[in-house]
């Protein structure tokens, strides 16, 4: 009796499911508009979320700033962080699986002095009868980062935009 026992329990710890973390993907490309005299560099963003562990209804939400790093002269960088704050509902696209884009995002104009060269996201969770949690990078007040610029930014000459690009992305902890 006390085998079986210990055979049931040790296949129950085998077999038992394994619980998966959340996976992260962020996509991206940019491009210019002007393939002669610059005019206007943009940026098309998608943000993936995928964790099957979420009750069935969970609504997911992307939250993102831009990193301005204007220059306002020799030596004197002006960095200031989540600007441009933009609250996007994530649709479901696949079981656990959720994406929102950003396209056609201007990130600099020949005539401004602003540039965004950092995109900064956090997810906001919605799961059915649960106060809204976040994935932030693992402290109070932090969030996830990634470079805008991508590689073969290109000119959009006749209409074709370039490939996207997986983009790396960091955790920026702040408390």
């Amino acid at each position: 009796m006390v085998r079986i026992l210990f055979s049931l329990l040790i296949g129950t710890f085998w077999f038992a499911p394994v619980a998966f973390a959340h996976e992260i993907e962020v996509w991206g490309r940019t491009y210019d508009y002007s393939c002669g005299y610059f005019s206007r560099r943009a940026a098309d963003l998608s943000f993936t979320l995928r964790d099957i562990q979420f009750a069935w209804g969970t609504q997911v939400k992307v939250i993102v700033g831009f990193r301005d790093s204007r220059r306002v002269g020799p030596g004197s960088p002006y960095i200031k962080d989540w600007q441009e704050r933009v609250e996007i509902p994530a649709a479901v696209i696949d079981k656990g699986t959720w994406e929102a884009k950003i396209l056609d995002k201007t990130l600099h104009h020949r005539t401004e002095a602003r540039f965004l060269e950092a995109s900064q996201f956090v997810f906001e969770i919605k799961e059915p009868g649960v106060a809204p949690r976040y994935l932030n990078g693992g402290t109070t007040w932090g969030y996830y980062e990634t470079e805008l610029l991508t590689p073969g930014s290109d000119c959009v000459g006749g209409g074709r935009l370039p490939p996207w690009h997986r983009l790396q992305y960091s955790s920026v902890r702040k408390n």
